[in-house]
């Protein structure tokens, strides 16, 4: 986990949120955010590894 965590950390133009509707570009770590609850075997066979980082930018007007 110490991997997709050190990325996050490393970016500069994203905001870190676990909260997917908004209107900002923003990164998420699944592992340690949305799915932390899960065991590491659950989160294995959902294809939530330690390492994914997913990042969203938003398409649209205000």
């Amino acid at each position: 986990m110490d991997a997709g965590r050190k990325m996050i950390d490393s970016r500069k133009m994203m905001s870190l949120s676990a909260n997917l509707g908004d209107v900002r570009t923003i990164i998420t770590h699944p592992a340690s955010s949305t799915h932390s609850k899960l065991t590491p075997e659950d989160r294995a066979s959902a294809g939530i590894t330690d390492g994914l980082v997913r990042a969203f930018r938003w398409f649209g007007t205000c």
